[in-house]
C-alpha cells in the first residue's frame, strides 16, 4: 500500500517506499540478500573492488560514483543505505584500504564464501 501522507521535511519519499516496502520484486526488507538486494550488493561490490584496483579510467569513474551525493536508485549513497550501511563509514574504509598495501588483496576477491578451486594440470589430471 502505498502512503498518500506528505513526506517529512528533508525526507525522499522515493528512499522511503524502499526502506519501508518492497525492493520492487515482491521481497520484504527482513530477508537475506536475494533478487534485488543481491544485485544491488554485487553492483556495490563490483564498484568498490573497481575502486581498489580496476583499470585507471574505470577506477577513476568508481571513485566519483563513491564520492559522489547524487540520489538515484543504484548511486552509492542508496545502495548503501538499502542495505543497511552507513555510506560515510563505508567510504572511509574503503579509502583506507585503497590507501594501504591489503587493496591489492582485496581488490581481487569478491565474496569469501565462494570456493576457488585450481585448474588442474596435465600432471594433475593424470593424478586424479
Amino acid at each position: 500500500m502505498i502512503s498518500t501522507a506528505a513526506p517529512e521535511e528533508g525526507r525522499d519519499p522515493d528512499l522511503d517506499f524502499f526502506a519501508n516496502g518492497s525492493l520492487g520484486g515482491g521481497e520484504p526488507r527482513a530477508h537475506g540478500f536475494t533478487g534485488t538486494k543481491a544485485l544491488m550488493l554485487a553492483v556495490l561490490e563490483d564498484g568498490i573492488a573497481t575502486y581498489l584496483g580496476g583499470p585507471n579510467r574505470l577506477q577513476a569513474e568508481a571513485e566519483l560514483w563513491i564520492n559522489s551525493s547524487a540520489r538515484a536508485l543504484f548511486s552509492f549513497s542508496v545502495l548503501c543505505e538499502i542495505l543497511g550501511l552507513d555510506p560515510d563509514a563505508v567510504r572511509i574504509e574503503v579509502r583506507q584500504w585503497r590507501s594501504s598495501a591489503r587493496s591489492r588483496r582485496i581488490a581481487g576477491r569478491s565474496r569469501p564464501n565462494v570456493r576457488r578451486t585450481p585448474v588442474l594440470g596435465h600432471g594433475d589430471a593424470q593424478r586424479a
